[in-house]
């Protein structure tokens, strides 16, 4: 996993009564925490020792305070306003002097032992001051009492501007989700997000892989490099598509945050990777990845090398949700955090033993929801093809109704199956009926209205009544008095003649837009009806 196990070394460092010298070392650390956040419980409690520039009730060293809860002071500390950043800062930075020349004169065979304790605390202290302190050639920017964003500088306006308001952004629109969704809260004070102005700057000063843009630090820490702007003509074109991949950026790492925030530092290497990039890849909306996380014992356990990798653990979380739908996920991720163990949720929620059978289920799950899939697309195929090869001639317009309707129960189906219930798959059948019933519609209307290719005319002579009114003939090449001969009965003389094409079509037409259906032709009048003749 690159991260300790709970059970390991590091977890199980205590302070031993025999180890005098670092345990002063320790004391003395205590005693410049304990100013800063005076709301929390004394860290250490026993011999009476004095504290600078406060009255607070001296520390008394008899009841222990763990390291697990130090570090967690240091790397997840509850700031809520600049000047208590300040004071932290300038507390910590005493602490650092303190050490090393507490290490420098100390000759202690014990000192060996507790080396790692003390590393710890000296890197945790010094990464706190990264990133809550700024450098030259930085500047520290307080947002809404939630964010403390070190932006280097200087920098052009409009481009810090556009920073601070993206940042800004996509922060209240995830911590309102996270409070909506996960429904945890998140604890009060700064998270401290550093932006680099290009990746080899950050890549050089964390040891990261060129391709990598964004990496978080347990618990409030976040590095981030700012996407390079090119200067041609094309680059500006692709600028819309660099910020939505900052903002995706920055929303996975706060994910990151998030979770390390919620379980403490002491608890962060509990979360597989698995579990953080996949939920950090889900809950973000992210689609490329290229971030690392920090685990507790300070190597880079997370760099996005590899696709594939990434694909796998998004496909988890996504078999998650499909079997088991979107809100029985949000709660396996809810009792991960709050329990601290990926495992106990898997069993407690999702009835799984371990990340082994989860595996193995999406596995299974993948390939029959794979077997469902083609069965399901051979079938659709094999009618379409009929359907085309049948409907031929005149029930050609036929061919695209029936195929989206075929297509149609084809996604009803899937939306039905136990793969998709759980999702938003239901949209694309809804959609596809709706373009179904218009084809349907408009191919019965058209299938009325389908000029004929062949007609037949019946000419009646009569005369006018007196409300009917007479419209000229204006085919002359038609003639409409062939075969009724002159001088006979008007009333036992009637006749039809066939026209073809192209002039059926315009004759009928014709005679459909009329008002009346009595002509004037060669001195007579005629009554004309016309009727198509099918093939």
């Amino acid at each position: 996993m690159g991260v300790p196990p709970p059970d390991g070394p590091f977890w199980r460092a205590r302070l031993r009564p025999e180890r005098v010298s670092r345990t002063a070392l320790v004391v003395s650390f205590l005693i410049l925490l304990q100013p800063i956040s005076p709301s929390d419980a004394p860290l250490y409690a026993g011999r009476a020792l004095p504290i600078e520039s406060r009255g607070e009730t001296p520390i008394q060293p008899s009841d222990r305070q763990s390291p697990e809860k130090l570090y967690d002071q240091i790397a997840n500390p509850t700031l809520s306003t600049p000047q208590a950043v300040r004071d932290h800062i300038a507390h910590l930075s005493v602490l650092l002097k303190q050490m090393a020349a507490a290490e420098a004169s100390s000759r202690s065979p014990d000192a060996v032992g507790e080396s790692t304790h003390l590393e710890r605390i000296r890197r945790l202290i010094a990464l706190f001051l990264k990133f809550a302190e700024p450098a030259s050639g930085r500047e520290l920017i307080y947002i809404d009492h939630r964010l403390a964003l070190q932006m280097p500088s200087p920098m052009d306006p409009v481009s810090a501007q556009r920073l601070k308001h993206d940042i800004r952004s996509v922060y209240a629109t995830l911590r309102q989700k996270w409070q909506r969704e996960v429904k945890l809260p998140l604890p009060a004070g700064f998270l401290f997000i550093k932006l680099y102005a290009n990746k080899d700057e950050m890549r050089r000063e964390y040891g990261l892989k060129p391709e990598t843009v964004g990496v978080a630090f347990p618990c409030r820490f976040v590095a981030i490099a700012l996407p390079y702007q090119e200067r041609a003509f094309w680059g500006v074109v692709k600028r819309a598509f660099i910020a939505q991949e900052f903002r995706q950026t920055v929303a996975h790492e706060l994910v990151h945050a998030f979770c390390f925030m919620t379980v403490g530092y002491a608890h962060a290497g509990a979360l597989p990777r698995w579990f953080m990039e996949g939920f950090a890849v889900y809950f973000s909306g992210e689609r490329r990845v290229r971030t690392a996380i920090e685990g507790p014992g300070g190597t880079i356990i997370r760099d996005f090398g590899s696709t594939e990798e990434y694909q796998q653990f998004r496909r988890l979380f996504q078999f998650i949700e499909e079997k088991y739908g979107q809100d029985q996920l949000l709660r396996f991720v809810r009792a991960s955090l709050q329990g601290r163990s990926v495992r106990r949720a898997l069993a407690s929620v999702l009835h799984l033993s371990d990340e082994t059978a989860l595996v193995g289920a999406a596995v299974g799950w993948r390939r029959e929801k794979e077997r469902f899939q083609r069965r399901l697309i051979l079938v659709a195929a094999a009618l379409v093809f009929l359907v085309l090869g049948v409907l031929r001639g005149p029930r050609a317009p036929w061919r695209w109704p029936i195929t989206v309707f075929i297509v149609w129960v084809a996604t009803i189906e899937v939306a039905r199956s136990p793969f998709y219930l759980h999702t938003s798959f239901w949209q694309v059948p809804v959609a596809l009926g709706v373009v179904w019933l218009f084809l349907t519609v408009y191919t019965v209307r058209r299938w009325r209205t389908i000029p004929p290719k062949r007609i037949r005319l019946i000419i009646f002579p009569d005369e006018p009544r007196r409300d009917e009114t007479v419209e000229p003939w204006p085919y002359e090449h038609i003639d409409i008095a062939l075969g009724i001969p002159r001088g006979e009965s008007v009333q036992w003389r009637w006749s039809e003649r066939e026209i073809g094409p192209p002039e059926a079509a315009m004759v009928q037409e014709f005679l459909q837009t009329q008002a009346t259906d009595l002509f004037y032709f060669r001195g007579r009048t005629y009554r004309v009806w016309s009727e198509a003749i099918s093939d």
